[in-house]
């Protein structure tokens, strides 16, 4: 079935705010966030300034859907390979082995990560940008929640376990190896001769040992 002049549009912009995302995230790598402006933007973009703000009011909403595209790559990703009908403990550590996988072949996006949280590390923009930003990241906590819920139900995790706080610990746990790992790569590969890999699967190791009853 051929496309609508309109569905035709639609796509034709959601093609353009997908490029103009990727031309930013390339630039926020390059030149940091306080480095880039909207006129940047635009010119490695190939379009007018006028035409970028129809798409983005302001450079923080340009770095938060960065931010939003590199988490939503990331929970998609482990998402994908999530197997419901598995233990709540078999699952956990899929997850975890997702993660790392998702973390070798997509490093940079963990070195945006730790731009962004650098540079809004005292506070948000705005309180709209807030409130999108906290409803989008629950998506990805509330699945190691589930998780770690049904493996308590199984008898398999601890019955001690928050498993919200749990959780919320162990992304926070994982992000942070990965941003640190990611920003640092070679030099904590010669001071500490241990590639990320191996740091990753060690905290996996370490996670799931808490975990199992």
């Amino acid at each position: 079935m051929e496309l609508t002049w309109e569905e035709q549009l639609e796509q034709q912009r959601q093609a353009r705010r997908s490029e103009i995302i990727e031309t930013a995230r390339t630039l926020f790598l390059k030149m940091d966030l306080n480095g880039v402006s909207m006129k940047d933007i635009a010119a490695n973009s190939g379009i007018s300034r006028v035409t970028l703000y129809k798409y983005f009011k302001s450079i923080d909403e340009v770095a938060f859907e960065v931010q939003m595209q590199v988490l939503g790559s990331l929970f998609d990703y482990i998402a994908s390979v999530d197997d419901s009908t598995l233990d709540g403990l078999v699952r956990m550590r899929n997850h975890l082995d997702a993660w790392i996988d998702f973390y070798q072949k997509h490093t940079n996006y963990f070195c945006f990560v730790g731009l962004f949280d650098h540079y809004y590390r005292e506070r948000y923009p705005s309180e709209d940008l807030q409130n999108r930003y906290r409803n989008f990241f629950k998506k990805g906590r509330n699945i190691r929640r589930d998780m770690i819920e049904s493996g308590i139900q199984q008898g398999l995790i601890r019955p001690e376990v928050d498993a919200k706080d749990a959780a919320v610990t162990f992304t926070n746990i994982f992000l942070g190896l990965c941003v640190r790992l990611a920003s640092r790569e070679d030099i904590l590969k010669a001071e500490q001769s241990m590639d990320p890999a191996g740091q990753l699967k060690l905290t996996r190791d370490i996670l799931m040992q808490y975990l199992k009853k």
